[in-house]
């Protein structure tokens, strides 16, 4: 497992975006509990990707077997990051 850090996006840079792809549009997600998203930090992410990578290499689990651990995403940062983009074609 390799960490990559991104630069973070400049301000109006969803809006261009959203704007060259008309089918896409921005819709409110379901709130998550405010337990769950002040919770969570890029270090106690870094800490629980580090303990997998040791249980993968101890355990010998082959890649190909893990499945994704989560459908409801996570959170970082504030709060008032709740839209989400979706294709409205669908």
């Amino acid at each position: 497992m390799k960490l990559i850090n991104y630069e973070q996006f400049g301000r109006d840079w969803v809006g261009r975006f959203m704007s060259c792809y008309p089918q896409l549009e921005t819709t409110r997600r379901k709130l998550i509990e405010a337990a769950r998203i002040k919770s969570i930090s890029a270090e106690k992410l870094t800490v629980w990707f580090e303990n997998l990578q040791c249980v993968i290499k101890t355990e010998n689990i082959i890649l190909i077997n893990l499945c994704n651990m989560d459908e409801s995403g996570f959170a970082m940062g504030d709060i008032e990051a709740s839209q989400c983009i979706i294709n409205a074609m669908i």
